[in-house]
């Protein structure tokens, strides 16, 4: 019998060139932990952190050196 699998992410998601993420191992239980109360995968996990904290980031007023360096690239 086939189960249908839940997916979290939208179609379309870029699959080339997978970005890695390291953590310490205190980092990784903390993931670990809060993916499986939220019911996600930790790569679910991880997208979601990534975008909170992309718009956080790109929203910040003060001005950070990865903000120059992120602006200037994209221009």
């Amino acid at each position: 019998m086939q189960r249908n699998k839940k997916t979290y992410n939208p179609d379309g998601l870029a699959t080339g060139k997978p970005i890695a993420l390291r953590l310490m191992p205190n980092e990784l239980k903390q993931a670990e932990r809060l993916a499986k109360k939220s019911g996600c995968s930790r790569s679910f996990l991880a997208r979601r952190l990534f975008l909170i904290g992309m718009d956080t980031f790109t929203k910040s007023d003060e001005s950070h050196p990865l903000q120059d360096n992120v602006e200037t690239k994209a221009a």
